[in-house]
């Protein structure tokens, strides 16, 4: 067994082991920890102090357990850390099943904790990395590759020598980490992380060092921000095991670090994490050769062997410094940064072979890149699998991050493809073609011939053999002209090098010129999904503002996921410290010009070219420009498009071109720059939100946007003509489709009113009257009636349509005054200019009458209601519907009079040949039922009520919502049936739903709502709940008094009822100075 020394290096098992060694294996421990003891024990009388307070605190442990339960005196925990000494593993083990290494152990003054996590202290974490760094450029001194094992702040170790020394960052290939914090995390931040670390290094959970302990988390940042930089440079290879449970001893019921610090969170070609089922300390440790620890440990190193080493074995160390140094970034010939001035290499005759990778990047690493995975895999599989395939293409919106995934790739290629040379060229535009060759040429040594243009000497030389193998990136190439060429003008592609050791990857957002360049070989980059785009939010702010995890979310739904509105976000937060997460949330979600305007905020970005405008609506004028320029019909299109709402297009809207050819190709020029998906119905389209906002944005710039609203309308409303001209009209599902379109085309439109628009309102007003949206009827026809009224001729029948659904809309929104105020004209104007038309005139009038009697002018609406029935008559098939809806009007007036038996004699028929006539369902069976209902409670025909009114919510509610208003008129009039016939427990059930909802969809103090709460609250008070029934009350007294006259019949009751409840408190009390006997 080999002599370890407590500082320094050691090799182990020197003797009997002659080699050949091809790589080194460096073990590095912990916090208190030692280089043998960490890995293994010596015997039992060669325990440290260390060890022999663990096993003394494990005993103590134990002895209590004995106490508590019999029959066990040793457990795990002690077993593990106190009985059979473990074998010290990395010499007993690992020089045998490893004869081609050199295994060491490394040892420093890892017992003083203060100062260690502060910066300038001469026990530093910094500070052991520089002395590690000496050492090993002196001990370790052949020149093999590298492997570092590190337990727990070992690791940290590690990452900051690799930072100070060049030599070892050049030969180091793999790092394994044992339990290594990396990060601090949401749970648990720096100083939490090290304080644990510290309890279980000094087994001591109180120690006073611990209380003293101070700790510089931004040196441990940036310690593991640059190690994270020469992983990407460097190319070497992480193995992080996790601790797989908390610590059996000191009362910890938590992993010392926890899977996200563990964790460095780089992509799979980088980093692999694997959980080990073990604590902090014991994950360093191995029983023997079958312990699951050490075969995983073996495993990786022995995987190393093979894809590293032995790969290696025939080009020798020379090409190992090569590519790490060219990786590292100290080659002559690495170009990553398109403002560096790059000096000329001297030409001679011809071109040099080029031996060593070649790399013209316009941008470092991004380390803000997230996700992406499965694309980067995608690209991969597409340029390295058998056969390859030498050209791909990248496509999708402007602003999805296409230039960063290229960029990803393209450092990945670095890392991973050493032997390829990389080159960016960007296609802004000629001169930046041009340029980007002419730099090439330079960094290759290409002469200038005198005659021939630059761009084919160097597309000749990239086509030799002596070019070796390179991928050649062609980013923003979105001119198709510029590309391909035109007539007697060669396009770009004419200057791509013919290799076949080259690759293409090209980026595109005209899915056109990606299919033309790539074929089939198109990949298509889609937003990012939830957890990406979360991950990239929490990496660009600077600092963690109070409220961004609360909104974070909505914010990122608001940005479509996108990840250049999601940077642009991250940076107007970062530069106005005063706007909060949710302030900048609601500019999101403001009116639309507040929103184009916060999304028009240009920000600086060093990963994105200079001199083009980084935000987010700004990187899609190009587009529209160049659509505009290349294909006028589908500029006609995304101008249509922008009036109407963005989501759900039908195909049998949009403006039809000369042929079906054209229409189709359109449609496949917005589908190609993303603008425009295509849904799983293939005649059905969707924009993107933002995509239309900026659209609208752009043609208001253009003073383009007003005419095309005209456009628009006149088109939306000839479509919807063209349907109501079928019979049926409302029984098809078309104008279903084209409802939202109308919708969103009236609102933007109003501004400016018109009599196309109040054509198109007309018909959107019918549709949503017919799906009883109330609240949009009134919302879209009340200014387009107006406009009507006010400037269409009195005998016009536009304004009084407009007028006669927005009334009905306000008489079922409760709003009966206003619906009188419009109705009444209606109804003389008809009556003067439609004189034989019986039928329009009855419509009006009932409408009226309608009114009259939601109003409480009930005689008015019964002799309304009894002069329509008799001038229509019963027989009169062409008003059979006008008929038996008058008499059911004719009989909820008769049933407000008290006439409550003239109403049967109505209702019964009507019910009767509704049932014989239409479905169950049906609106118009179940209200006359409900209302005959009505009509046999105010009889006193208690359990016919009942039993019509409960099978009239059965059906409701298999078919209608649970707040719709008829279903809830229904429970209403069910409790108080119930409440009659002293069945109050299901009385009080159907009222507690009936007001529940009633109060939601109309208000708090709606005067139906309340009448529903006035029976509840007397319920309440038959049924012995007084207090409850009091509350109630008590509230609709407030409210009645302030709202009714004093002698109204409502307030009244509320009053005399409150009083009753009163009554059977004890003590009574009389606060009433005006009851009602």
């Amino acid at each position: 067994m080999s002599t370890v020394s407590r500082l320094g290096f050691t090799e182990l098992g020197v003797k009997g082991r002659d080699g050949p060694f091809r790589y080194n294996v460096i073990f590095v421990h912990g916090l208190k920890g030692h280089p043998k003891h960490t890995w293994g024990r010596e015997t039992t009388g060669g325990n440290t102090a260390h060890q022999r307070i663990d096993i003394g605190f494990n005993r103590k442990r134990a002895s209590i357990r004995s106490l508590l339960k019999s029959g066990k005196t040793t457990s795990t925990a002690l077993s593990e850390a106190g009985g059979q000494p473990k074998p010290f593993w990395p010499e007993e083990f690992l020089t045998r099943d490893l004869p081609d290494a050199r295994i060491w152990t490394y040892g420093y003054n890892a017992d003083v904790i203060q100062g260690m996590f502060r910066a300038g202290n001469q026990n530093s974490i910094s500070q052991h990395g520089r002395d590690l760094s000496a050492q090993f450029e002196r001990d370790v001194a052949n020149k093999d590759p590298v492997v570092f094992i590190a337990h727990s702040l070992g690791g940290i170790l590690i990452k900051s020598v690799i930072h100070l020394s060049e030599k070892c960052r050049s030969r180091t290939r793999l790092v394994i980490f044992l339990g290594t914090p990396h990060r601090g995390s949401r749970v648990a931040d720096w100083g939490k992380i090290v304080s644990n670390l510290s309890r279980v290094a000094l087994q001591q959970p109180n120690s006073r060092i611990l209380r003293g302990l101070q700790v510089d988390s931004e040196v441990l940042e940036n310690i593991h921000e640059e190690f994270k930089v020469h992983v990407h440079k460097c190319g070497f290879k992480i193995y992080s095991f996790q601790e797989g449970r908390a610590p059996e001893t000191l009362g910890i019921s938590h992993k010392i670090v926890d899977d996200f610090s563990s964790k460095m969170d780089l992509h799979r070609g980088l980093e692999t994490i694997q959980s080990m089922d073990a604590d902090h300390r014991q994950i360093a440790k191995c029983s023997n050769k079958e312990d699951p620890r050490y075969r995983a440990i073996l495993g990786v190193l022995k995987q190393f062997v093979s894809e590293e080493i032995d790969c290696l074995a025939g080009e020798g160390i020379s090409h190992i410094e090569s590519k790490s140094s060219t990786a590292s970034g100290k080659h002559p010939t690495d170009y990553t940064d398109g403002n560096a001035n790059v000096q000329p290499i001297a030409q001679e005759a011809g071109p040099k072979p080029t031996l060593n990778p070649i790399y013209y990047l316009p941008f470092t690493a991004n380390r803000k890149f997230t996700g992406r995975e499965s694309v980067l895999q995608a690209i991969q599989k597409k340029l390295f699998s058998d056969p390859p395939c030498q050209r791909i293409a990248l496509d999708g919106l402007g602003g999805v991050g296409k230039t960063q995934v290229a960029l990803q790739f393209a450092h990945w290629m670095k890392t991973n493809h050493p032997t390829y040379s990389v080159f960016w060229i960007p296609v802004l535009s000629e001169a930046s073609f041009e340029q980007a060759y002419m730099e090439i040429g330079k960094l290759l040594s290409v002469p200038r011939e005198s005659d021939e243009d630059y761009k084919k000497t160097v597309q000749r030389y990239l086509s030799s053999e002596t070019a070796g193998k390179w991928l050649l990136i062609i980013d923003n190439a979105d001119d198709k002209t510029m590309i391909f060429g035109a007539l007697g003008k060669p396009g770009l592609i004419n200057f791509l090098p013919q290799s076949d050791h080259g690759l293409f990857l090209l980026t595109s957002r005209v899915r056109e010129i990606a299919i033309l360049f790539a074929e089939t070989d198109v990949i298509s980059i889609p937003e990012m999904n939830s957890h990406e785009a979360r991950a990239l939010l929490d990496k660009s702010v600077i600092t963690r503002e109070e409220g961004l995890d609360e909104h974070a979310d909505q914010l990122l739904k608001e940005l479509s996921y996108l990840p250049l509105g999601i940077t642009q976000a991250a940076a107007y937060l970062n530069r106005n410290s005063n706007i909060s997460p949710r302030r900048y949330l609601d500019l999101l979600r403001g009116a639309e010009i507040e929103k184009a305007q916060v999304l028009s905020r240009g920000f600086h970005d060093q990963r994105r070219y200079s001199g083009l405008s980084n935000d987010i609506m700004s990187t899609w004028l190009v587009s529209f420009s160049q659509i505009a320029k290349e294909d006028l019909f589908a500029f006609k299109l995304l101008s249509f498009i922008a009036c109407i709402e963005p989501r759900a297009i039908p195909k049998i809207i949009l403006p039809f071109g000369n042929s079906e050819e054209e229409m189709e190709n359109a449609i496949g020029t917005l589908c190609g720059y993303s603008f425009l998906t295509q849904r799983h119905d293939p005649n059905t389209f969707d924009m993107h939100r933002l995509v239309h906002l900026a659209t609208i944005r752009w043609l208001e710039g253009q003073g383009m946007m007003q005419g095309n609203l005209t456009n628009a309308t006149q088109g939306i409303f000839e479509n919807m003509a063209k349907q109501s001209a079928t019979d049926q009209f409302l029984d098809h599902p078309e104008w279903r489709q084209i409802l939202p379109h109308g919708v969103r085309l009236i609102s933007q439109s109003e501004p400016l009113c018109s009599q196309d628009l109040c054509n198109l309102a007309d018909y959107v007003g019918i549709c949503l009257l017919t799906e009883r949206r109330f609240k949009e009827v009134i919302d879209c026809l009340h200014k387009t009636a107006s406009w009507a009224r006010a400037n269409l001729a009195w005998d016009n029948m536009l304004w009084r349509h407009l007028d006669f659904t927005l009334a009905h809309a306000l008489l079922q929104e409760d709003r009966v005054d206003e619906a009188i105020e419009i109705i009444e004209p209606i109804v003389i104007t008809n009556k003067e200019t439609t004189k034989d038309d019986k039928e329009l005139i009855c419509h009006s009038e009932h409408l009226l009458a309608s009114a009259y009697l939601e109003n409480k002018r009930v005689d008015e609406a019964i002799e309304m209601f009894e002069a329509m029935h008799k001038n229509i008559g019963e027989d009169t098939s062409d008003f059979k519907f006008s008929y038996d809806q008058i008499g059911h009007q004719l009989a909820s007036a008769y049933i407000e009079a008290g006439r409550a038996k003239e109403a049967i004699e109505i209702l019964e028929p009507i019910v009767e040949e509704n049932r014989r006539t239409s479905r169950q369902e049906d609106r118009d069976r179940l209200s006359s039922e409900h209302e005959l209902g009505r009509a046999y409670l105010r009889d006193d025909r208690i359990h016919e009520a009942i039993e019509i009114l409960e099978h009239v919510i059965n059906v409701q509610k298999e078919h209608q919502k649970e707040d719709d208003r008829a279903r809830l008129a229904s429970e209403h009039e069910l409790g108080l049936a119930c409440r009659k016939a002293k069945r109050l427990k299901e009385a009080i059930e159907v009222l507690e739903h009936a007001v529940k909802f009633r109060k939601a969809e109309l208000g708090e103090e709606n005067h139906l709502a309340l009448v529903s709460e006035h029976e509840l609250a007397l319920a309440y008070l038959e049924d012995g709940r007084v207090e409850e029934s009091i509350k109630i009350l008590k509230r609709l007294v407030r409210i009645r008094k302030e709202t009714l006259e004093e002698n109204d019949e409502s307030r009244l009751a509320s009053e005399s009822a409150l009083q009753r409840a009163y009554r059977q408190r004890k003590p009574f009390i009389v606060i009433f100075t005006n009851q009602v006997p």
